[in-house]
């Protein structure tokens, strides 16, 4: 009985510790038109990394994928969508820098933050 109880928790906590999906896919954006990307992050950052290696979220309100940009809340920063579609036929990398692209500095920051925050994790 202990072995089956010992078992038991350790499936669910392995549940917990699950990644998303590392390998490529296909985002498409309300208009039908698409891009490829990576899911990237942990459970308290995560942002999908365009193949030109623009930082995207989805913006639930206007259903389209958008460049990331990082916000204070509460004196806390955060990782948001910035209200600028991600560009399908122009999502060269000299035009993502030119919207204040997030940086892969901001997002390890951003992530030690957040761990800082949640140390029992």
């Amino acid at each position: 009985m202990k072995t089956a109880i010992i078992t038991l928790i350790m499936a669910v906590t392995t549940l917990y510790a699950v990644p998303a999906f590392t390998g490529e896919r296909v985002f498409t954006q309300s208009s039908g038109e698409s891009f490829k990307g990576n899911i990237k992050g942990d459970e308290w950052t995560h942002w999908i990394e365009s193949n030109k290696g623009a930082v995207v979220m989805y913006n639930a309100r206007t259903k389209n994928y958008e460049y990331a940009t990082i916000r204070i809340e509460k004196g806390v920063e955060i990782l948001v969508p910035s209200g600028r579609k991600l560009g399908i036929i122009n999502t060269n990398k000299s035009l993502a820098s030119s919207q204040n692209e997030v940086t892969k500095e901001d997002l390890a920051r951003l992530s030690r933050n957040a761990r800082k925050r949640h140390p029992h994790h």
